[in-house]
């Protein structure tokens, strides 16, 4: 069976019958608008199951992709979904149950390299601690930076995201694909997780 868009969730009604699709292992992908969260979700399972929109904030609603062995479990991202207040209060409650009730075996948080750690990165780093699961960090398009900017960038945030937690940071291109057969390694070998 290949990678395959499963279930979208848009409420909290929904809930009950989207985690019956889960799969175990879980991995949920998280990070701001426009870091690259569904370029990263087709360029780890070599497809183009996930929308790539032109403009950041397309989406709104947990998006189960189920693999192999596993589904990923893409989150809305944060900080630019041009969405009423009303709307932004439903996600941020769905996320919240949602990670309430779901055992996750990985949170894979995207950072834009180029952007460095934002607030709700930090907020992110401070609170996955309050779950029982492994947290990454992918420091993502490293193709737009020279490789001394890319070198420089990658120990700063490291650095910075140590002050924080203790996690396993990847540099990666989900552009390129740089990066990618390390995260699928330890996928793999830390949670059993197949595309």
């Amino acid at each position: 069976m290949g990678i395959k868009l499963e279930a979208t969730c848009w409420n909290v009604k929904e809930l009950e019958s989207f985690k019956r699709k889960l799969r175990e292992p879980i991995l949920i992908t998280a990070g701001y608008s426009n870091v690259g969260k569904s370029s990263f979700i087709n360029v780890l399972t070599r497809s183009k199951v996930a929308y790539v929109a032109k403009k950041p904030g397309k989406t709104v609603s947990l998006n189960l992709y189920t693999c192999r062995k596993g589904c990923i479990v893409d989150l809305p991202g944060y900080g630019f979904a041009k969405v009423s207040r009303r709307e932004a209060v439903r996600f941020s409650e769905l996320v919240e149950r949602f990670l309430n009730e779901i055992k996750v075996d990985v949170a894979v948080l995207i950072v834009d390299i180029r952007r460095g750690l934002r607030d709700y990165d930090v907020f992110f780093l401070e609170s996955w601690q309050d779950f029982s699961y492994d947290c990454i960090v992918l420091l993502n398009k490293v193709d737009k930076l020279s490789k001394s900017q890319k070198g420089n960038a990658v120990k700063k945030l490291a650095g910075d995201i140590k002050s924080i937690t203790d996690v396993s940071v990847f540099p990666i291109s989900a552009q390129t694909g740089e990066g990618i057969d390390k995260v699928l390694l330890y996928l793999k070998e830390r949670v059993s997780f197949e595309v």
